[in-house]
């Protein structure tokens, strides 16, 4: 791969990945869904991890020994750096309207995701080659842990730097999990609310402290995860396949938040209550709307088959 394209096929699969990438952004900034998942069922998922995971200091000397477009090639740069635009700019972009609709028609933005997830675990679960009992039982164990994470009701931490960088650690890592998002890491931890309003206001400071952060767990965890999945890739599979179907429960269409905890994004996420939609009419206030949640979770399904059916590289 050069830096530069070299034809018009070269341009529409530049577009595809940085399209790729602006899917990935608007996962990562809704507590619930994970950019990891778009990568997936998008197909670019191991090429995310291999380019991810050779960006180590060693690679750096091949800009010494061999020349930068040997490092390039080897890192797979030019992709990764489409990706990254693409993820940076659907961030940038879309925080602060989806951070609006979550607001005024949570119901309608969990339905269309419900539909994106639901439909992936299946195909994710289809690429372990062959059904075991201990796939069975590391299926079981990822479908754990989400649930797990799920329920935990952490205190918030206080925002100062060294927390900022951790923050991003740690919300980077579960950005390439298929299932649970960075967003709702941010979230159980009471980091979603100062990240948002970090990159409403441009706080250079924080924002730089974070993307160091992040940039530090991807490297480390992208290594890990590349690893396990080059040598473990059934069990990897299978794991992550629970792992996402654990996380459902947290984008259940109808949420309702006891009044004594407030309005905020953390008690709506986290203390949130899964009812039905009767339920959920008689204690929010709010129309069910339960045939276009319907439809919407079908489309989100519909839109995951097209992309793993005309996406895959």
């Amino acid at each position: 791969m050069s830096v530069k394209p070299s034809s018009e096929s070269d341009q529409q699969g530049l577009w595809g990945i940085f399209f790729r990438g602006l899917a990935m952004g608007a996962a990562d900034v809704v507590p619930g869904v994970s950019g990891g998942t778009i990568a997936f069922i998008s197909g670019i998922y191991e090429r995310l991890l291999t380019s991810l995971a050779r960006c180590t200091p060693k690679a750096l000397w091949m800009i010494r020994q061999k020349g930068i477009n040997a490092f390039w090639q080897h890192i797979d740069g030019t992709f990764l750096v489409v990706l990254l635009s693409g993820v940076m700019t659907s961030i940038a972009l879309l925080a602060q309207l989806i951070a609006a609709w979550l607001e005024s028609a949570p119901h309608l933005v969990w339905s269309f995701f419900s539909g994106l997830i639901a439909l992936s675990v299946p195909m994710l679960a289809r690429q372990v080659k062959q059904w075991t009992l201990a796939n069975s039982l590391q299926f079981s164990a990822g479908l754990i842990v989400a649930l797990l994470i799920a329920v935990w009701r952490p205190e918030a931490l206080n925002v100062s730097l060294p927390i900022v960088f951790f923050s991003g650690m740690f919300a980077s890592c579960a950005m390439i999990l298929p299932g649970i998002s960075g967003s709702f890491i941010l979230l159980l931890v009471g980091m979603y609310a100062p990240v948002l309003h970090a990159v409403k206001s441009m706080d250079i400071v924080f924002l730089l402290v974070f993307v160091g952060g992040a940039i530090s767990g991807l490297m480390v965890f992208s290594k890990v995860l590349h690893w396990l999945y080059d040598r473990f890739k059934n069990a990897a599979l299978a794991i992550l396949s629970g792992f996402l179907l654990g996380s459902l429960t947290l984008v259940w269409p109808w949420q309702v938040v006891p009044s004594s905890l407030g309005t905020s994004m953390k008690a709506a996420m986290v203390n949130a209550q899964r009812v039905l939609p009767d339920t959920y009419a008689q204690l929010s206030g709010r129309e069910p709307q339960v045939l276009l949640c319907v439809l919407l979770v079908v489309f989100g399904g519909v839109l995951v088959y097209q992309l793993e059916r005309k996406w895959r590289i």
